[in-house]
């Protein structure tokens, strides 16, 4: 199966991530915690083909920004593209 979660350390030091994904087995979030509290959450936004179109990231509790990708008419990557920033 896919990856569910990984963990080092433990007690107050521990630091784990999950995965989620979509019924194609792409990813679409990724969780880290320390020490039992949120620090890192990415949200993966993807287009009908499977590329990713769109990252949502907030760390420790912030959002940092919304980064927008686009491909052109013949499938060319675009660079992504800050569209909102704290």
């Amino acid at each position: 199966g896919l990856l569910q979660g990984t963990s080092v350390g433990s007690g107050a030091g521990a630091v784990t991530s999950t995965q989620a994904y979509n019924v194609h087995g792409e990813q679409t979030d990724l969780d880290w915690t320390k020490g039992g509290l949120p620090y890192y959450h990415e949200h993966l936004v993807r287009d009908a083909l499977g590329r990713i179109t769109q990252v949502d990231q907030t760390i420790a509790g912030a959002s940092h920004g919304v980064l927008t990708h686009t491909a052109s008419y013949w499938s060319r990557r675009i660079p992504f593209r800050v569209e909102s920033r704290p």
